[in-house]
């Protein structure tokens, strides 16, 4: 949790310094622009950088990516009880395209029909995909799920076999 928390953190720190070099830059600009009728304002712009991360976070995540354009590759749906099974996961922007970054929060659960679910290991490969570990350890239907900063992807949950 740390780390995504100093992730999260990143993100802010780099929307407020965006945010900090444009409202610089639109200074610059209308300074230089003068009017005939009346004298050009001067723009000042204070960006306060907690209050702006503050903001960030009852907001929410700040991502291009579309969980529900995201994918996944199943490569069966039926496995035995402790064989290992590796999914990959493609992250996909709004428009449908692969991403070619990492860094998004990715989660996985198998649970079995009628029991507690368990975490399954995702790898983030920094090129916008992911690998899930999943390791069944009871026979029975299960089901994956496969989200980005918690909303499922396209196709998630998806029904196994045990």
């Amino acid at each position: 949790k740390s780390s995504e928390e100093a992730m999260a953190k990143e993100v802010r720190l780099s929307i407020a310094h965006t945010l900090h070099n444009r409202s610089i830059n639109l200074q610059q600009q209308f300074s230089e622009i003068s009017l005939d009728l009346c004298e050009s304002p001067n723009i000042s712009v204070e960006v306060n950088t907690d209050i702006l991360a503050t903001m960030i976070t009852e907001f929410g995540c700040v991502s291009d990516t579309s969980p529900s354009n995201s994918t996944a590759v199943i490569p069966c749906n039926r496995l035995g009880i402790g064989d290992e099974m590796k999914v990959k996961m493609v992250s996909r922007d709004i428009r449908g395209q692969e991403l070619d970054h990492g860094g998004e929060v990715v989660r996985s659960r198998l649970t079995p029909v009628g029991k507690r679910s368990i975490e399954c290991q995702v790898t983030d490969n920094n090129d916008g995909t992911y690998f899930v570990s999943v390791t069944p350890q009871q026979s029975g239907q299960h089901k994956l799920s496969i989200t980005i900063h918690g909303q499922d992807i396209q196709g998630s949950p998806f029904d196994l076999s045990v």
